[in-house]
């Protein structure tokens, strides 16, 4: 990667616990069900050592991050001890005691929506979640929360994300973006993630929409959206490029979180040993590298591939094209 050894991950991305309270069927988070996750001391301490080290931000996700009675304390914690954060949070779960505590820290909520109606919502979510989330996110829009609504495409909703895209703005999302469902965890085993010809049809949507009102819709996990000269309205970045460090909910340290590859540990390790074993991975040293069969797009010096977890997946390795890239349409569909 491009990031010197000597400096800290600029952001943590932190599956906080293994435990959820849906059971969605295109959830990568499935391959931690078996984590321990560590106690608010031992978090509190990584913290510590990761503002010492120089870390800004630390995003905690899960499971469901409000299943643990002390992740309003350890929101507390995290501010009081100088890091920025945010909550990624299923809503289910908000009421008026938590969306307060979390308006008072000024901490933003990322929630998911995948869905503009309940029946569909509930086929991907499971019975009882449309209403549950709906009012939570209404909740966290009554006590001022910044919340961003991001839309996971799978084979099951595909067609109908303009529509959702504009149920998140109805129900007073900040700013929205989507991401394909990845092959891994339960996506996996249910054969749910989206293929390219999907995808690209949820692309098109996105973009008819975000043209109408006028928005930037993030596209996460597919740095290959440039390559699309129609999309004016989407943005994409890549990782290959970030100073980010994903947690596994008992400290330890992933290739990337869809994978489930552990480097090292940071509460054994401490970040700045975590950090330098992370970026000295054999993996993580190839996604700089440009593959072969990419070496004659126009976008391939930024691209690099694409995503480079999707390719390991599926193709075996991270010096190989992504498999969602539209010119290789036709990978998916025997998986």
């Amino acid at each position: 990667m491009s990031i010197e050894v000597s400096k800290a991950p600029e952001w943590i991305i932190w599956l906080v616990t293994p435990y959820c309270n849906l059971r969605c069927i295109h959830c990568y988070a499935s391959i931690y069900g078996s984590d321990k996750q560590l106690s608010y001391k031992d978090i509190v301490r990584v913290l510590k050592d990761a503002f010492e080290n120089g870390v800004e931000h630390i995003n905690y996700t899960g499971g469901e991050p409000l299943l643990r009675r002390d992740i309003l304390d350890i929101l507390e914690a995290t501010v009081e001890i100088g890091l920025t954060t945010s909550l990624f949070t299923n809503s289910t779960l908000v009421n008026d005691t938590v969306a307060s505590r979390i308006s008072r820290l000024e901490i933003p909520v990322y929630t998911s929506l995948d869905a503009p109606y309940r029946s569909l919502f509930e086929e991907i979510r499971g019975v009882g979640s449309w209403n549950k989330t709906l009012d939570g996110i209404r909740v966290l829009k009554k006590h001022g929360v910044n919340l961003h609504i991001n839309i996971t495409v799978t084979k099951l909703n595909y067609r109908f994300i303009g529509d959702t895209i504009r149920k998140a703005l109805e129900l007073g999302a900040n700013t929205v973006s989507i991401i394909p469902a990845m092959p891994s965890g339960r996506a996996f085993e249910t054969k749910t993630f989206i293929d390219t010809s999907g995808f690209l049809e949820a692309l098109q949507q996105v973009e008819e929409v975000a043209s109408e009102y006028g928005i930037v819709v993030s596209v996460w996990c597919t740095p290959f959206i440039h390559v699309l000269e129609w999309a004016k309205h989407l943005h994409g970045g890549n990782c290959r490029y970030w100073s980010v460090m994903d947690l596994a909910p008992n400290g330890d340290v992933l290739l990337c979180d869809v994978l489930g590859v552990r480097v090292s540990n940071v509460l054994v390790d401490g970040v700045d040993s975590a950090w330098r074993k992370l970026l000295g991975h054999p993996v993580i040293k190839k996604t700089m590298d440009i593959p072969v069969e990419c070496s004659r797009c126009p976008i391939a010096s930024y691209c690099r591939g694409g995503c480079f977890a999707r390719s390991y997946i599926v193709r075996g390795g991270v010096d190989r094209r992504d498999p969602l890239c539209p010119v290789d349409r036709d990978r998916f569909r025997n998986i």
